[in-house]
């Protein structure tokens, strides 16, 4: 059986290598596979395969799923062409899995930033009402705040300094969830002329709205979430107290 297992393993392995090595000749025909689906189904598969941000990189989950095609394929008494579509198939199940699972460093990191958010966009729409364009507004909250969110706004810093004009450099942000409006606003109102400092204290309020509801919604869930560990607790203690001597006495009643 051993000897029967080399051939699907070695081919399993040499595909996932193939995948995160990059070889052309693989992910080419799944890059194009996946560009030329369309509709729906096109949409769920790289939905699947990106995964839910913060999750790890593509390859390192290729990885991480090498020894799942390894242990189905030599798992398995079938004939060898099974074993590979099983092993591959596994490897895809725990690959794509392991792209929905985020790990606590960075959903602390990603409620420390907005949290960070309502104070940083207050600073910023402070240093507009005084006078200063955005850049320098941008520059003024990185200098006196060190948030999360004051270091989001270096980078937009950083892209001025090296030559890329203010909105631009603002539009990088555009698809962030947490300040993609805020950006796409400011950089509408340096060509418009609108009043940014209004704008950016009216999403300040919002971003603080936000953060509230998200923290009470957190709080209500508590009482959920304790279910489990009480039932972990009590139940077997129930079943240990009060079920297992009513039944150990009907059965010594009965045998006896």
């Amino acid at each position: 059986m051993i000897a029967d297992a080399v051939v699907p393993v070695a081919l399993a392995v040499l595909a996932v290598l193939g995948l995160v090595r990059g070889q052309p000749s693989v992910l080419g025909a799944a890059r194009a596979g996946v560009e030329d689906a369309d509709g729906r189904l096109g949409r769920w598969v790289r939905r699947a395969w990106r995964g839910r941000e913060g999750s790890l990189p593509g390859r390192r989950r290729l990885l991480l799923a090498l020894p799942a095609v390894l242990g189905v394929a030599a798992a398995l008494d079938v004939p060898w062409q099974v074993r590979l579509l099983a092993g591959v198939a596994a490897g895809a199940v725990v690959a794509v899995g392991l792209g929905w699972f985020v790990s606590a460093d960075h959903h602390r990191q990603q409620v420390e930033l907005m949290a960070s958010w309502p104070h940083t966009w207050e600073l910023l729409a402070s240093c507009l009402r005084s006078g200063l364009p955005v850049g320098e507004a941008c520059r003024a909250v990185c200098r006196v705040s060190e948030t999360p969110s004051a270091r989001a706004l270096g980078g937009v810093v950083a892209r001025i300094d090296v030559g890329m004009s203010e909105a631009d450099a603002l539009l990088e942000l555009r698809d962030d969830p947490l300040v993609g409006r805020v950006v796409r606003d400011l950089a509408r109102g340096l060509h418009s002329g609108t009043q940014q400092a209004r704008t950016v204290a009216e999403h300040a309020t919002e971003a603080r709205a936000a953060h509230h509801a998200t923290l009470q919604e957190r709080a209500r869930s508590v009482g959920v979430r304790s279910v489990l560990p009480l039932m972990v607790c009590y139940l077997p203690a129930f079943v240990l107290v009060g079920v297992v001597p009513v039944v150990g006495g009907m059965v010594g009643t009965l045998l006896g």
